[in-house]
């Protein structure tokens, strides 16, 4: 990690993604459709790609735990330039379309 504030890492981790790697979705419908909502994501590839290269792959870490439901929380680590860990955790459900992949998708991406 070339990093040396938390500042440094966090602003490398937030930059954009670049176009080519955001993906687009029709999200909810008007009721005659004529119309829809485009929502712009990103594959958990793209994320785990990201964490690898700025904090590198010794540098961060995840795990699941299961949630009321069929819910899963995914906690997130990463190691800050002074030797410590950071943790933060957030959580998602089923999706509509493969489920359980879903599910840890998106508590991964969120």
């Amino acid at each position: 990690m070339d990093y040396e504030t938390p500042q440094d890492l966090f602003d490398a981790l937030s930059a954009p993604f670049p176009l080519e790697r955001v993906d687009w979705r029709i999200g909810s419908v008007a009721k005659d459709k004529p119309k829809g909502q485009a929502l712009a994501y990103i594959d958990a590839r793209t994320v785990a790609d990201r964490l690898d290269t700025i904090c590198g792959t010794d540098c961060w870490q995840c795990n699941y735990t299961p949630a009321s439901g069929a819910s899963i929380v995914c906690n997130l680590g990463i190691k800050m330039p002074d030797g410590s860990w950071v943790w933060k955790a957030d959580g998602a459900g089923a999706t509509d379309y493969e489920a359980e992949k879903g599910m840890l998708s998106d508590a991964f991406k969120r």
